[in-house]
């Protein structure tokens, strides 16, 4: 019998398939990106991580918020990094030299998943990791440490309650402007030890 490459899982077909009707949002980890452009290659409507790649439960919450609330990014929310204006929260796909270039970006993007999120059919979260930094001037838990010297940040890992506090969060906030949408989660293909 020759080595086994991938887990198997035998699972039941779900109430809500996804076809061609469906309109999807998907928010989390390099997978979901791989999962849209397939997606997307297919003809389906789909809208794909408002915030860029994020891997962790904290900056998918805070991505599914975002775009619950529409949320309006500021110059405030913006660290300079170097030559760029980056935003923690979100993916280096939104860094720039102009600080006003960034906000543009991210608040469109987020202006665009909350349109999409009232009536999409399904929303897929895809996480990619329980470890989290959180900035120490910020107090917060970022999604994103674009390369900002490592004595800025604290590391945690997250616990179960923790994972699953934050994903019932994320669930009840996009339940609160579509009450009918179904949520799959997924987990990044990536063996761990």
């Amino acid at each position: 019998m020759g080595i086994k490459l991938r887990t198997e899982w035998a699972l039941t077909p779900g109430d809500s398939l996804i076809d061609h009707r469906s309109s999807i949002l998907l928010i989390g980890s390099c997978f979901s990106e791989h999962i849209a452009r397939k997606l997307r290659f297919s003809g389906f409507d789909i809208c794909e991580n408002p915030h860029g790649i994020v891997f962790h439960p904290l900056a998918i919450e805070r991505a599914v918020t975002d775009c619950v609330k529409c949320a309006q990014y500021i110059h405030e929310d913006l660290v300079f990094n170097g030559e760029v204006w980056t935003s923690l929260n979100h993916h280096g796909r939104f860094n720039n030299p102009d600080p006003e270039a960034v906000l543009d970006l991210i608040n469109t993007e987020i202006g665009k998943a909350h349109s999409f999120l009232k009536t999409a059919s399904h929303l897929v979260l895809t996480l990619g990791t329980s470890w989290v930094y959180r900035h120490l001037e910020k107090d917060s838990f970022v999604a994103n440490c674009h390369k900002i010297p490592q004595k800025e940040f604290e590391k945690h890992l997250l616990s179960t309650d923790e994972i699953l506090t934050s994903l019932e969060r994320s669930v009840l906030a996009a339940r609160e402007v579509n009450p009918s949408i179904a949520i799959l989660l997924t987990v990044s293909p990536v063996r761990h030890i």
